[in-house]
């Protein structure tokens, strides 16, 4: 199971939340075992209700000031968080 840097976890400067809209296969084991692992991430299982929906849900979640969207089919590389926080 992949574990955060001990850097990036204890600034504790953003929080993941994991949304798992309806999914029929093993996503939800897989998502928790990462939130397991690492105390800034929150999971949450909900009936499938499309993108937006979700989306919305995970606004009104999220404690943040910036949230970003990153979906299962996205690649984003190892520092994306840390060059969007540097832009804002």
């Amino acid at each position: 199971m992949y574990r955060f840097s001990s850097e990036i976890s204890h600034l504790q400067i953003f929080e993941i939340i994991l949304i798992n809209d309806g999914s029929t296969d093993n996503s939800l084991e897989v998502i928790k075992e990462y939130a397991d692992a690492n105390d800034f991430i929150r999971v949450i299982d909900k009936e499938n209700e499309g993108v937006a929906k979700t989306r919305n849900k995970g606004i009104q979640l999220a404690k943040g000031k910036y949230v970003v969207f990153i979906d299962n089919d996205d690649f984003v590389d190892s520092d994306y968080l840390e060059r969007f926080f540097i832009m804002k």
